[in-house]
């Protein structure tokens, strides 16, 4: 296994783990695993809060499914479609923040928008950061590599998921409608670091590709 952060597999496997990272630090399992207490956040009744919860769910499944045809698109790249994900969900955020703090405020039509850039941010989520780590992970090594690889990728995942399940509600606690900041800096990060050093790797051969790493880690 250490392996595989060894030689010419030491880049493809930081890649690998730092989408993996991009995925659970964006704070997707926050709005998934915590919208009705964010959506009470914002001002809604319990039941208004269990049916925006609900909301949030079906946009995730609905977008899922669209995310299947993007993927395979001719006109969106894998790169293109993490790029493009991860934008739209840092904007939801940093949206989200200003209704949630205008609704703390006492403008009670913000919180409407809450909804609307909670949806956003799991719509952005589900057509790029969702799906696409994953297509990452099998295409940027070869065959006798991919599965140490993907055992990486799979913990990394849930060991992150983990972190940010069990510190956002302490997180909420101290920083309240501004804790979603937080993630607007992960996912700014991510944005630079998945523009500058990831490649394409639709249609392309794992030499192709590793023959981009080389250009891009100058």
């Amino acid at each position: 296994m250490m392996d595989m952060f060894r030689g010419s597999l030491l880049w493809p496997m930081t890649i690998a783990i730092m989408m993996m990272l991009a995925q659970q630090l964006s704070g997707i399992n926050v709005a998934m695993f915590y919208s009705t207490v964010i959506f009470k956040q914002a001002g809604l009744s319990t039941e208004g809060a269990s049916y925006a919860t609900i909301g949030v769910g079906a946009v995730n499944m609905i977008m899922t499914l669209v995310s299947v045809y993007l993927v395979d698109h001719p006109k969106f790249g894998r790169r293109l479609l993490m790029l493009l994900g991860l934008i739209g969900m840092c904007i939801s955020t940093v949206l989200l923040v200003i209704a949630l703090s205008l609704t703390a405020s006492g403008n009670q039509w913000a919180s409407y928008g809450a909804i609307v850039f909670v949806l956003l941010f799991v719509f952005s989520f589900a057509a790029g950061p969702g799906a696409i780590p994953w297509f990452f992970v099998s295409e940027i090594f070869a065959s006798s590599a991919r599965g140490n690889a993907n055992s990486i990728a799979v913990m990394v995942n849930w060991t992150a998921n983990l972190l940010v399940g069990l510190s956002f509600l302490t997180l909420n606690n101290i920083l309240a409608q501004y804790s979603f900041l937080v993630f607007t800096a992960f996912l700014a990060f991510f944005i630079f670091f998945t523009w500058r050093y990831v490649p394409e790797t639709k249609g392309k051969s794992v030499e192709e590709i590793t023959a981009t790493f080389e250009e891009r880690k100058h």
